[in-house]
């Protein structure tokens, strides 16, 4: 198991051969019940640093173009080490939808939504099994929340999960597991933004 650094420093001069085994740490581990969270937990650090040393290195480039090593540093990061990263993200992303508990609990949120359409007479018009099948022939991409943690902004919280928690509460319908998820992602939300301002 690699360490991982204390800060997004250790990054600043790091080439696609500086990062890639941290990837295959993650990919090598074997991913059960036990160790799930934490697994999750260092994959979303790992990922946080990494992604803070490519915005700082965006950052440094925009205020000062002229400056041939910043040049570099913001091409090693958007050119070498962005592509190959999304690769890597895909085969861990994958692990994680195959995780029984992972794919129960998309099950069991979608359960909760249809409920409340069902209260509201809304045709969602596909079924769950559905739903998840098309989800995995899109294939990797970043849902609008995962591009607001990665460049610093806001998370769209409320509108996107918050919605369905007080949609539910309106209609009188139970969501445990929506109020799990949002619950978890606010708190995300409130740590990244402590860091911004830090």
């Amino acid at each position: 198991m690699i360490t991982l650094p204390d800060s997004a420093a250790a990054f600043k001069d790091a080439t696609w051969d500086d990062v890639q085994p941290y990837y295959e740490d993650l990919e090598s581990r074997t991913l059960d019940r036990a160790n799930v969270e934490s697994w999750l937990a260092e994959w979303s650090l790992f990922e946080s640093l990494l992604g803070e040393a490519s915005a700082l290195a965006y950052f440094a480039y925009t205020t000062n173009t002229a400056d041939p090593r910043l040049e570099e540093a913001e091409l090693r990061f958007s050119t070498e080490i962005a592509p190959k990263a999304r690769e890597r993200r895909t085969r861990l992303q994958a692990r994680l939808v195959e995780l029984a508990e992972t794919r129960a609990l998309a099950y069991s949120i979608m359960r909760e939504v249809e409920a409340m359409a069902a209260r509201l007479d809304i045709d969602l018009g596909i079924s769950i099994e559905q739903r998840i099948a098309g989800a995995a022939r899109v294939g990797h991409h970043k849902t609008s929340m995962l591009q607001d943690v990665e460049s610093g902004r806001p998370m769209e919280l409320e509108a996107i999960a918050g919605a369905v928690v007080e949609l539910g509460q309106k209609l009188g319908i139970e969501v445990p597991h929506s109020q799990s998820v949002y619950a978890c992602t606010k708190l995300l939300a409130r740590n990244l933004q402590r860091r911004i301002r830090s």
